[in-house]
């Protein structure tokens, strides 16, 4: 999460969000918006322009403080799956209450296709299955 301070310490992000998280939030559509163009362009003028707008999103995250999301579009979905549970097993395993809440952790950390973050909630629902059973046993 932004801080106010690091907020505050950027003018540039008060022309175009009103509170920290809005910023991180349209830093982060930006940051995918890039990764979506290089993944689909048609040629080389365009994934060179895409890697520069890649390259301008994540300065823009260092400029407010943050870090910027790792990308794992390009990763196979089980091997996604394996660096998210890698980094917040703990959190899925047992802190997480719910999985808005672990989505909302994993968002933070890591862009995703649509295919990894359907893996990543069929392992969720098993998960509560499997809890569910222990539960009612």
């Amino acid at each position: 999460m932004i801080t106010q301070e690091q907020y505050d310490r950027t003018t540039f992000c008060k022309k175009w969000a009103k509170t920290p998280q809005e910023a991180k939030k349209k830093l982060r559509a930006k940051l995918i918006d890039a990764w979506m163009n290089y993944l689909n362009a048609n040629d080389e003028l365009d994934k060179d322009v895409s890697t520069d707008d890649i390259r301008e999103a994540k300065n823009d995250f260092s400029i407010i403080g943050c870090e910027p999301p790792l990308s794992l579009l390009q990763v196979k979905t089980e091997e996604a799956w394996k660096t998210v549970y890698e980094k917040f097993g703990k959190q899925f395993l047992i802190e997480s209450p719910s999985y808005e809440h672990f989505a909302e952790l994993v968002q933070e950390r890591y862009i995703l296709n649509a295919d990894q973050w359907r893996l990543i909630l069929k392992e969720w629902e098993e998960k509560e299955e499997i809890l569910l059973d222990t539960v009612q046993s």
